[in-house]
Parts: C-alpha cells; sequence; structure tokens
C-alpha cells in the first residue's frame, strides 16, 4: 500500500511539473512574439526606406502588418498612397536580399490604416522590410507602423 501511494505521490508530481513545463513554453512563446513586433515611423519617402532590424525565431507562413497607416505629401486628399511592402532577409555576407515575399497597399484618400500580411515560407533569421513609395517621387509618402499592445 505504501509503495502504491509513493508511485501516485511521483505521477502527481510528474504530471504537475509536466503541465507547468507547457505553460511555462506557452508564456514564453506569447512573451517572445510580443517582443518581436515590428514598428517603424517613416516619413517623406520619395523613393523606399527600411525598418529597422528584427529577428524571426521560428518558421512562419505569415508576418501580420496590420494598423499600417500610411499617407501622402498631397495637398489635396485626393491622392492615394501607394505602397509596396518587401521582405528582406541578412544573407551570411551581411548583406540583405530580397525574399520575394511582399505586398502592394493602397490607402484610401487623405491618411488610412491599412491591413495586409506578407504570405510566404518566412525561415528564422534577421530581417527588414523595405518600404517603397510607388507613387510619383514628387508625391512623398509617410508609413507608420506602431503596436498598440491594448488591441
Amino acid at each position: 500500500m505504501k509503495k502504491y501511494i509513493g508511485i501516485m505521490i511521483y505521477s502527481s508530481i510528474l504530471i504537475l511539473f509536466s503541465l507547468y513545463i507547457g505553460l511555462s513554453n506557452s508564456i514564453a512563446a506569447k512573451n517572445e512574439a510580443e517582443d518581436n513586433n515590428i514598428i517603424w515611423q517613416l516619413n517623406n519617402i520619395a523613393t523606399s526606406a527600411s525598418t529597422e532590424e528584427f529577428v524571426i525565431t521560428k518558421y512562419v507562413d505569415e508576418l501580420k502588418l496590420d494598423n499600417i497607416k500610411q499617407s501622402t505629401t498631397s495637398e489635396s486628399k485626393r491622392t492615394k498612397a501607394i505602397v509596396e511592402y518587401r521582405l528582406l532577409k541578412l544573407d551570411s555576407s551581411g548583406s540583405f536580399i530580397d525574399t520575394g515575399i511582399y505586398n502592394v497597399l493602397e490607402g484610401s484618400k487623405g491618411k488610412s490604416k491599412s491591413d495586409g500580411n506578407l504570405y510566404g515560407s518566412i525561415s528564422p533569421g534577421t530581417y527588414k522590410i523595405k518600404v517603397t513609395n510607388l507613387n510619383s517621387e514628387d508625391l512623398e509618402v509617410h508609413s507608420e507602423r506602431i503596436l498598440d499592445l491594448n488591441d
């Protein structure tokens, strides 16, 4: 009987420990995702600009770029901001190369919030997003994505 009780206690401890490890890994994964959010504020883009570097730690097939604010410098509010967001990856020589993963977002007239994701096979590594103005060079664009943790 003592042996049976000992096995039951040991099994219970093992199960609780396993649950604790699983919960800790879930919390760590959530924090890692929050820490890797891409934030930028790029103004007066005539041709293109790049975000700061960021790290992706696991394979993903979608990079969410929701709540991008984009606008033009147009005096009239009738011009739409047309902007390309292209994913660049740091290679072994220290250069950022085009991954072929991109999306073109067209804002509404005036300031707008756009949602658009980058879809593709994205492997772990260091990345930047190249933000390209597809309007004419004399019509500069602004692009901003600031994470709101309350969403």
